[in-house]
């Protein structure tokens, strides 16, 4: 489930299965100058079974990171920290 709140040029998800419940939020600070080309995101993730946890074994999980858009809707990239011990970069490319 998202919510967008126009106000503050963001974004807030909501998703559930049985592994993991993860709350997001991405938020566009310099959307007057930049528009949707610089985000900063968050997101928490509860894990309740061992079995789908990081190697330390952590039940919750906080994910920040910024999200660059090159190309109007075609290319993003994406750099966050993930699972509580590694950085990712991330190239995203939409057809």
């Amino acid at each position: 489930m998202n919510v967008s709140i126009p106000n503050l040029y963001s974004t807030a998800c909501l998703q559930a299965d049985k592994r993991r419940v993860s709350l997001g939020w991405i938020v566009h600070p310099l959307y007057m100058h930049l528009e949707e080309h610089v985000g900063v995101f968050v997101q928490v993730d509860y894990y309740p079974q061992p079995f789908f946890r990081n190697p330390y074994g952590d039940k919750w999980q906080l994910q920040p990171g910024i999200q660059f858009m090159v190309l109007l809707d075609k290319l993003y990239t994406t750099l966050a920290y993930e699972d509580n011990h590694l950085f990712n970069l991330n190239l995203d490319i939409h057809f």
